[in-house]
């Protein structure tokens, strides 16, 4: 139902989320992903942002590992949005564990 209604106002299904987060938004991004969320049973929410949090740390650490391994190489990781945002992100991991974490925006 709400693909259908997104789809009738010419928008796409994550086109608002990859708004918001290019804009530099969390807050919206945070809002728009439990829009997405809302009406999915508890379980099923709990479930999801428990893997959700397990890939980033498994990211974090496979980008620690990868940059101590290449120190002189300058990288760029990319992600979905909702690995981004958050005290679990793996911009908060990378942070915590003495990374500078740059964040590119576009408006």
């Amino acid at each position: 139902k709400r693909l259908n209604e997104l789809l009738d106002q010419g928008k796409t299904p994550h086109g608002d989320l990859f708004h918001a987060f290019f804009s530099g938004d969390e807050k919206q991004v945070e809002d728009t992903i439990a829009e997405e969320l809302k009406g999915a049973p508890p379980s099923q929410v709990k479930t999801m942002r428990r893997l959700l949090n397990k890939r980033n740390e498994v990211m974090a650490e496979r980008i620690l590992r990868f940059t101590k391994a290449h120190p002189k190489r300058r990288h760029l990781f990319a992600f979905g949005v909702a690995h981004f945002i958050g005290k679990e992100s793996v911009t908060s991991a990378l942070t915590s564990a003495g990374c500078e974490v740059t964040r590119l925006t576009h408006k």
